[in-house]
């Protein structure tokens, strides 16, 4: 059952900056959206939980999936999220103010593996560097980026709690959990794949002292409805999510453990949890190490493609003269678009040293990846893989892949997923093949 899709969308949501300009928020709601922004930006120290409970039906089958999101943290620095799924195991972010640990042990996905960092120096970081993450976490049913990115800016200084937010209308006051709760019905913007949808929410906000948020229950119906139009979900599809806070705390006691970092027995320490979930080679993103991506140090598959600026491209055209970096990705894919402008500024600082780069969209219309490059102002150049025959050849099951190839046309290196440390890992890796240095 295919659900990525659906849930990026809602990590899509949350993905926006700000509450979209002009936003139509009625009196009410913006006190109440006000007063709990007001509430959880003061708090020196908190805890709350989450429980995520999802129901996909699709072709006569039922999925339910449950998930609950632990937060605890202690301004500026110390920090910990623990989510746990009931079919793919956990995640965990931890900061004990100087090393951040990112972990996932996954068993029947058959991974344990963490990695280990400098603590950024405030919460707002914190969230920067691990969006990929979250947004990958929300790729699995049961997980919901939308709602993990919103306890994360409820955390902080943000400017606004709920991000992409179009519309709220004040309810009233309901009784929900066994608590009185103000009611507002928002609507939320997503787009995905060149589509714009909209996705009708209900939110729950406590009254009194203590505003917390105490559910969202997004409606995705005419979301769904218009993917399955399209093609993109089978027909008949329903999804159906809710999000609950079951534990809140302002002055929570923390112990030792709090926010230490224990790794799972068998867990490995790897360069890039992202690659480790997606399979990127040997766990790590760098290629070494571990069981390596079954291109690493074999000849590149060739290819000939359509640049969108017109002419063509044949990748033996580099052979003895460029290292060649390519990226598979799409317009409707965040990690894709997130990663882009480190792509084009690392590679652009090499191309005088015979770098050269390409992104390889994967099977959309000319014009929609015109529009998208002209939205997002990016200037580099892009492959058209219409049939999706190159992605296949470098195995990019998951997008987006970054792959290097050497100047003897042998790739050095694959990347699958957005690496939290794309630009120092990229820039690494290139001097090291300029040296002359294999990755492998």
């Amino acid at each position: 059952m295919r659900t990525t899709s659906i849930l990026t969308c809602l990590a899509a949501a949350a993905s926006i900056n700000a509450a979209a300009p002009g936003a139509d928020i009625d009196a009410k709601s913006q006190k109440t959206l006000d007063a709990a922004q007001a509430f959880h930006a003061k708090l020196d120290t908190l805890h709350m939980q989450y429980k995520n409970v999802t129901e996909i039906s699709a072709m006569g089958q039922t999925q339910s999936q449950t998930s609950t999101i632990t937060v605890n943290a202690d301004r500026p620095a110390h920090f910990s999220m623990h989510l746990e799924q009931d079919m793919m195991g956990t995640i965990q972010i931890i900061s004990d103010g100087k090393e951040l640990f990112t972990s996932v042990n996954a068993p029947t996905m058959g991974l344990s593996a963490y990695t280990q960092s400098a603590s950024p120096d405030d919460f707002a970081n914190l969230l920067d560097e691990n969006q990929a993450l979250m947004h990958l976490s929300s790729g699995s049913p049961g997980a919901d980026a939308s709602n993990l990115a919103m306890m994360f800016f409820l955390a902080t200084d943000s400017a606004t709690p709920f991000d992409g937010l179009e519309s709220a209308t004040y309810a009233g006051v309901e009784e929900i959990d066994g608590v009185q709760a103000h009611r507002i019905d928002a609507v939320f913007s997503a787009d995905i794949d060149g589509t714009s949808f909209t996705i009708p929410s209900a939110i729950w906000i406590r009254q009194g002292d203590e505003p917390w948020i105490q559910g969202i229950d997004p409606d995705l119906s005419v979301m769904i409805q218009q993917m399955v139009a399209k093609g993109g979900m089978p027909p008949g599809m329903t999804f159906e999510t809710t999000q609950r806070l079951i534990e809140s705390g302002t002055s929570p006691t923390f112990d030792d453990d709090t926010f230490a970092f224990t790794p799972a027995y068998n867990a490995k320490k790897v360069e890039s949890l992202i690659d480790a979930m997606t399979g990127g080679p040997g766990n790590g993103g760098s290629g070494g190490g571990g069981e390596h991506h079954g291109l690493i140090g074999n000849p590149a598959p060739s290819f000939s493609l359509d640049l969108l600026a017109g002419g063509k491209i044949d990748l033996a055209q580099h052979k003895g003269k460029d290292i060649v970096v390519l990226d598979f990705w799409a317009t409707w894919c965040g990690p894709c678009v997130k990663a882009m402008p480190t792509l084009i500024e690392v590679t652009d600082k090499f191309k005088d040293q015979n770098v050269v780069f390409y992104a390889v969209n994967l099977r959309e219309d000319n014009s929609k990846v015109t529009n998208f490059l002209k939205k997002k102002g990016f200037d580099t150049n892009v492959l058209l893989d219409k049939t999706g025959s190159a992605a296949n050849a470098y195995g990019a099951q998951a997008i987006p892949q970054t792959v290097i190839i050497d100047k003897a046309g042998n790739v050095q290196a694959v990347h699958v997923g957005l690496a939290p440390n794309l630009k120092q890992l990229l820039t690494g890796e290139l001097e090291k093949i300029l040296k002359g240095e294999n990755l492998y």
